[in-house]
């Protein structure tokens, strides 16, 4: 039996090859489990694989890593997987699959098929008030939001703060700015949130934490260009769709929607139009010039504040 967990949630997509594995090894032992990397799987291997006997076991699992990056070796994979043994099970673990490839399709059609995608932010928000109360915690609803706005919606990162947070007596927003880290997103959100309040002072700080951390002039304008561009996004959304459906339209998460959605409404399309015109002009003036790129980037910043 071929089984193939796949999908870009990558902490429930483990988490489910966890218990995979462990409910195999409780019925068949450790001897019944090889683990390989698919980037390592070479042709004349397939046959070791797709004609394995257990050996003190009565079946043999093969759990194979990202066997799709081995794109001949996938597809001869597939081309033989109606030859695997009567007693031998592969479980394929991949990050991401090209649905129009014709290998996948017709993987698809012989495996049993799982996929794990990203959850949004109402069902993460549930994720974690469940896991805070199973610790012992009363962590009010809107420190969870706030946790997940500043850390993303990535799960995996949520779930390994989410475990540091619950090590201390008492959860407060202080405490999640001090032992979390922001993800480039929160802290663009904050940067632009202190730029459209006009809070030059504010606004500069951000900027130079984000520099203290090792940002790039460069990449932080680039940012800042993603989320007027987000924020342009937002003002043309038509009004008969919901925000899910317009973040999906858009190609933004909801969260990011709703996130430019609060944010926009300080701004008018003027004052976006000229925003887009200076970070275009910054943009050129480090590309085509000598011009110092942090400095240009802090007076971009400051240029914002004053709009």
């Amino acid at each position: 039996m071929i089984y193939l967990f796949s999908g870009d949630n990558y902490f429930l997509r483990d988490q489910a090859v966890g218990d995979f594995i462990n409910a195999y090894i409780s019925k068949h032992g450790e001897l019944a489990v090889e683990k390989i990397l698919g980037e390592e799987v070479k042709e004349e291997n397939l046959s070791d694989i797709i004609l394995a006997q257990p050996f003190l076991t009565t079946r043999r699992l093969f759990k194979i890593n990202n066997l799709s990056a081995n794109k001949y070796v996938f597809e001869r994979f597939v081309e033989r997987a109606s030859e695997l043994a009567e007693t031998t099970d592969v479980l394929l673990v991949e990050d991401s699959l090209s649905s129009k490839l014709t290998s996948v399709k017709k993987l698809k059609q012989l495996a049993d098929v799982r996929t794990f995608n990203n959850i949004g932010f109402e069902d993460l928000s549930l994720w974690l008030s469940n896991f805070f109360n199973s610790q012992g915690k009363d962590v009010e609803p809107n420190l969870i939001d706030y946790l997940i706005a500043r850390v993303g919606e990535n799960q995996q990162l949520l779930d390994s703060e989410a475990k540091k947070l619950v090590l201390v007596d008492f959860i407060d927003k202080s405490i999640i700015d001090n032992m979390t880290e922001a993800s480039p997103t929160s802290s663009i959100f904050s940067l632009l949130d202190a730029v459209l309040a006009g809070q030059t002072k504010k606004a500069l700080n951000i900027y130079s934490d984000q520099r203290a951390l090792g940002k790039e002039p460069q990449a932080i304008l680039g940012m800042v260009s993603w989320q007027l561009m987000n924020m342009a996004l937002v003002f043309n959304k038509p009004s008969d769709l919901s925000i899910d459906e317009a973040a999906s339209q858009a190609k933004i998460s909801p969260f990011v929607f709703r996130k430019t959605k609060q944010a926009s409404s300080q701004l008018s399309r003027t004052k976006l139009e000229k925003a887009f015109e200076l970070a275009i002009e910054t943009d050129y003036s480090i590309k085509r010039s000598s011009v110092n790129p942090n400095g240009a980037v802090e007076n971009l910043v400051v240029s914002l504040t004053k709009l």
